[in-house]
């Protein structure tokens, strides 16, 4: 019997894919509303260090650079992350579609010969009317 034209089809949360989807999606969400605190921290990091390094070439009698770091210069950016979840989410949302179209396409239609949709066979009719 397919385990797919059976009774109780298979839920969608047993699907990898659909726990890909949830927890990317998670993801996005918690770095689109901790991104922009994340750059001002990562900002005043980058900034104090810089400071270091001014103090440090100071003492050494070396000539300063007068570089600073702001949002959009940081070493450390989140655009990877995003891109990262964003492209996992993409393939998850559509592995699961598929999966979800082909298990309504296989309920749809049993895939072996003399079953129902509830699971239960049934003898097969030839084309003149008589039972095999």
């Amino acid at each position: 019997m397919n385990a797919a034209a059976g009774s109780n089809p298979r839920s969608i949360t047993e699907s990898p894919w659909y726990w890909a989807y949830v927890f990317c999606t998670g993801g996005l969400i918690a770095l689109v509303v901790m991104g922009p605190r994340y750059t001002q921290r990562q900002m005043q990091i980058e900034q104090n260090r810089q400071k270091r390094q001014w103090a440090a070439q100071r003492v050494a009698g070396q000539a300063q650079s007068d570089s600073r770091s702001d949002i959009e210069g940081t070493s450390i950016a989140l655009w990877p992350l995003f891109v990262a979840l964003g492209s996992v989410l993409a393939v998850a949302w559509m592995k699961l579609i598929r999966d979800h179209l082909n298990r309504q396409t296989q309920v749809a239609e049993p895939s072996i010969e003399g079953e129902t949709d509830n699971g239960v066979a049934v003898d097969a009719v030839t084309a003149d009317g008589g039972r095999q």
